[in-house]
């Protein structure tokens, strides 16, 4: 029994290795289901034993980022610490993510933009779902809290939220289009810098 666990496990890491390098070099349409098998050195179709599409496998980095995301937010959002230093937090913890692992966050980036969601298994998708509401739901709290306490003007919580999430995305798609930047986090901390400081000054109004 330990021995059948143990070459799950190795079989999954292997594909889940080969699929990472093959969509790194190719990309995910490029990339066919035989490519990965072979890459890993199973046989054709094996791939299916351990997930549900190569779409599932290209997401599920994802999937883990977004969950430790969602935990770092909220923990941030519970902090007992000014508005100003929750805004502040959240910045450090996109950079970190990014830092964490690229590859994941440039993966749900692609997702997204490109509306591929859809090809996602169920319960994978409904995982992405709700782990991105519920990082958009802490940042919405903290912007609720700056309005109720007169340091934000009163616009709508969740739209802004909203805006900053897509600001987050779309910043990672820019890095990714540009090759010589591509996984340097130091042009990310330059990009979202600068957003959180027009962010910060058009949310109080100046």
């Amino acid at each position: 029994m330990n021995t059948d666990r143990f070459k799950i496990k190795q079989n999954r890491r292997n594909i889940s290795n080969a699929a990472r390098k093959l969509f790194s070099n190719k990309g995910l349409n490029k990339t066919t289901v035989h490519d990965i098998t072979s890459e890993a050195q199973l046989t054709p179709g094996s791939l299916y034993l351990y997930y549900k599409s190569k779409y599932d496998l290209y997401a599920l980095p994802s999937l883990n980022l977004l969950k430790r995301l969602a935990r770092m937010i909220n923990e941030t959002a519970r902090k007992d610490i000014s508005v100003e230093a929750k805004i502040k937090r959240f910045r450090v913890v996109f950079i970190e993510m990014y830092n964490y692992d690229s590859y994941a966050l440039s993966n749900l980036s692609h997702l997204l933009s490109r509306n591929l969601l859809g090809n996602l298994s169920n319960d994978l998708l409904q995982q992405i779902i709700e782990n991105s509401i519920l990082i958009k739901t802490a940042i919405a709290k903290v912007i609720q809290e700056g309005i109720s306490q007169k340091i934000f003007v009163n616009e709508h919580p969740i739209v802004i939220a909203d805006l900053l999430w897509a600001d987050y995305i779309g910043t990672i798609l820019w890095l990714n289009s540009k090759r010589p930047t591509r996984n340097h986090p130091e042009s990310l901390k330059t990009l979202l810098s600068s957003a959180f400081k027009i962010f910060s000054r058009e949310m109080k109004g100046n």
